[in-house]
């Protein structure tokens, strides 16, 4: 999509009038390839907080902001709620051009000859995934499949009716959702499906002609073997996507996948975990995000990488007083599978009381949030603690397994 057309999608229209910026951001990325140091330098704010706003880590609420972000990206003031009287010129020529898309998109946004609206089908699953941090994922599943069936018709139709950029669009829009769809079967501890999902989304951006886009599916259904116990297997689909990626290959995308190996290896107590987040860290300088990739990778999501490789490896597992309850975390399911890893480590080397109480917090989100994951990982620390250990945290995580089966 070119121009200021973007703005006329009723999905962009509804993120502007509920101040959902991150939305917003998300949808002009992917309608003009812009990167988010290319959108601060247009809205005069820094990357960091374009990065933030990206990630839904920031909300904006100070006008100042707001103008900047409409003024950038060319949004009509009106559109976000402020008034235009003290906009510039070259501000409110930008406005003009998009309320005059706006008036004459409106007319196609129903499809014509049958032609599907690719960025309106991209928006339910970018509404599920901002949902799934607090959702069930039972309840997720049934959507997004029925979602994702509908998309790989109208695959089936375009690849028979309409032009190729069409066809790779949907591919896309598959590749994206059956990714998701994994990520989802995966929480419901569906192992079959889970693999299925992941491999459709492999399968589906390959479609897509879209290099990067197979990269991130390939290691992501990686990351999936590793969590069952398959470490040979992930490190071959890893192995497989590095040597498919483009000679050019965005500095971002080899972090992220030195940091993701890392992980992998570390399932495994391989050192050599250690130099790739190394390898990972040198390139910060230069990891610009780029789509898939929106989040930026820096010193903090690096520092993540190395806590998570360290508890695998049995090296440091710091202070366990200083974890935060997983219920408190932007982010509850991730944050709990972190505390589980943990747990799991304490346990092994013999702290089983506090490896009790930490599997305590883990249960008490995986209930919450009816999570098989979460669950299974619970067992596992458990099944590291001998039968015959005592205390009343055991105790007490012993009382929450029993009563799933109770209810």
């Amino acid at each position: 999509m070119e121009g200021y057309e973007w703005v006329a999608l009723p999905e962009t229209r509804t993120a502007l009038a509920r101040g959902d910026w991150a939305t917003v951001l998300h949808l002009y990325i992917r309608a003009t390839g812009a990167t988010q140091t290319q959108i601060a330098e247009a809205t005069g704010l820094t990357q960091p907080v374009i990065s933030r706003i990206a990630g839904g880590k920031r909300r904006p609420t100070h006008l100042e902001t707001i103008r900047a972000l409409c003024h950038g990206l060319g949004v009509p003031p009106q559109l976000a709620g402020l008034a235009d009287t003290d906009e510039g010129p070259e501000t409110k020529r930008r406005a003009f051009l998009a309320t005059a898309a706006t008036v004459a998109f409106a007319g196609s946004l129903a499809p014509y000859d049958g032609l599907p609206d690719v960025e309106q089908l991209a928006a339910p699953v970018l509404a599920y995934r901002r949902a799934e941090a607090h959702t069930a994922a039972r309840l997720l599943r049934p959507p997004v499949t029925a979602h994702l069936t509908m998309l790989r018709q109208l695959a089936g139709i375009a690849e028979k009716q309409y032009g190729p950029t069409t066809t790779a669009r949907l591919y896309t829009l598959v590749s994206e959702a059956a990714g998701f769809a994994g990520w989802l079967a995966s929480d419901t501890d569906d192992r079959a499906e889970a693999r299925r999902s992941y491999q459709l989304a492999v399968h589906a951006a390959e479609r897509a002609g879209h290099e990067l886009l197979v990269c991130y599916m390939r290691v992501s259904l990686a990351q999936y073997a590793a969590t069952q116990g398959e470490t040979r297997i992930a490190t071959s689909l890893i192995d497989q996507a590095r040597q498919a990626l483009p000679a050019h290959t965005p500095p971002i995308v080899m972090a992220w996948l030195e940091c993701i190996e890392a992980t992998v290896l570390a399932t495994a107590r391989y050192e050599t975990a250690l130099r790739l987040l190394d390898d990972a860290a040198n390139r910060l300088d230069d990891a610009e995000p780029v789509w898939p990739w929106l989040v930026p990778i820096d010193t903090n999501k690096i520092n993540g990488y190395r806590d998570l490789v360290d508890v695998r490896l049995r090296r440091r597992l710091g202070d366990v007083g200083d974890l935060p309850h997983p219920a408190t975390a932007t982010a509850p399911k991730q944050a709990a599978l972190a505390v589980a890893e943990r747990a799991a480590a304490l346990a092994d080397l013999g702290d089983h009381d506090t490896a009790a109480r930490l599997g305590i917090a883990v249960w008490d989100t995986a209930y919450r949030y009816g999570s098989e994951k979460l669950l299974t990982a619970v067992a596992d620390v458990r099944a590291r603690i001998p039968l015959g250990a005592h205390g009343d945290p055991i105790t007490a995580l012993d009382a929450r397994l029993t009563s799933v089966y109770q209810e």
